[in-house]
């Protein structure tokens, strides 16, 4: 299939550039404080480099399992399902060739500033049971939202877990780190994992280095991890009426508000980048490992039954708060 883009403009300036390969959003032009468009999400600038190697999954859709799965096996019924193993011993973000990884039907919709991205994954593709239908919408709005909204249907009783991948940097210069962005997540605990990042089960309550429940910078207590933060929050509220985290940069006075009706964000800092540090990932879903997690919320989907999902990144600037607070 030929490789295509495609955009989305509001009235505000904002726009976003995607692709059909792999859902890729391939530029978010935001304006700062003083009116100012910046790309503020990481990756290509020439989108054909995606084809060829995309290992830190800028901006793509993830599925048909987003995160880890433990051992790169699951069961249902009893009956083992294995997984490609690509993290050591563990399935990461779909396997060998996830959703990052696959070209989407691509249709714009009648209401404006919308497209529908689909795509039908077969039965047992990366060892996942069911012919799973997907169905994306992507959204920019007039209040500078970027809404992403999932659907997913199966005929065999499957693990689905989808999220889309993006790395901010809200300064809109790939070059600086975002060491001094502040961060706000609404949670009160977080899952404790093991060395290879597979939760053990336990849910801690949040302690200083992972309190973000105050806005403070990402760098302040960075160091307290080997790799920086790779971390499971559980947010109190899955619910995409609700900002669940806040990002800020103070330098360019450009913010972002995520809302979510996933339980969790998991919150990367990008140790493993290129450029270490030079982006920050909230990927709003289910919990790492969850079909070998009985105590996590279910990732099971039926026959029958409509796996939806819906997320919203909500930018704004120092001089929108202030005309909004007149």
């Amino acid at each position: 299939m030929e490789l295509k883009k495609y955009k989305l403009s509001n009235s505000q300036g904002m726009n976003v550039e995607f692709i059909n390969f792999g859902g890729i959003v391939t530029k978010m032009m935001v304006p700062d404080a003083n009116g100012k468009l910046a790309n503020v999400v990481l990756g290509f600038e020439d989108e054909s480099e995606y084809l060829k190697h995309n290992p830190s999954y800028y901006n793509a859709l993830i599925g048909r399992f987003a995160n880890r799965i433990g051992g790169a096996k699951f069961e249902i019924d009893g009956k083992s399902y294995p997984l490609f193993k690509n993290d050591c011993e563990n399935s990461l973000h779909g396997g060998k060739k996830g959703f990052d990884k696959v070209f989407w039907e691509i249709e714009q919709l009648e209401r404006e500033n919308s497209y529908k991205l689909t795509f039908l994954s077969p039965d047992m593709a990366e060892g996942y049971p069911g012919n799973l239908k997907v169905e994306i919408i992507y959204s920019l709005n007039d209040k500078n939202e970027f809404s992403i909204n999932y659907s997913a249907t199966t005929d065999k009783d499957t693990h689905v877990n989808l999220t889309h991948h993006a790395y901010f940097n809200l300064s809109g210069d790939k070059k600086s780190t975002i060491l001094d962005h502040e961060l706000f997540i609404d949670a009160d605990t977080y899952s404790a994992a093991d060395e290879y990042s597979i939760p053990t089960g336990a849910i801690l309550s949040i302690d200083g280095p992972t309190d973000f429940r105050e806005l403070k910078s990402i760098g302040k207590d960075i160091n307290q991890f080997r790799d920086g933060y790779n971390h499971n929050f559980i947010l109190k509220n899955a619910d995409s009426r609700v900002v669940s985290a806040f990002l800020r940069d103070p330098k360019s006075g450009r913010s972002l508000e995520v809302l979510t009706s996933e339980p969790g964000i998991q919150l990367y800092t990008g140790y493993y980048l290129d450029n270490r540090y030079t982006g920050v990932a909230l990927e709003a879903q289910h919990f790492p490992d969850s079909p070998n997690k009985p105590m996590f919320p279910s990732t099971l989907l039926k026959p029958g039954q409509e796996y939806r999902q819906t997320t919203i990144y909500r930018f704004s600037n120092e001089r929108i708060n202030a005309k909004n607070r007149n």
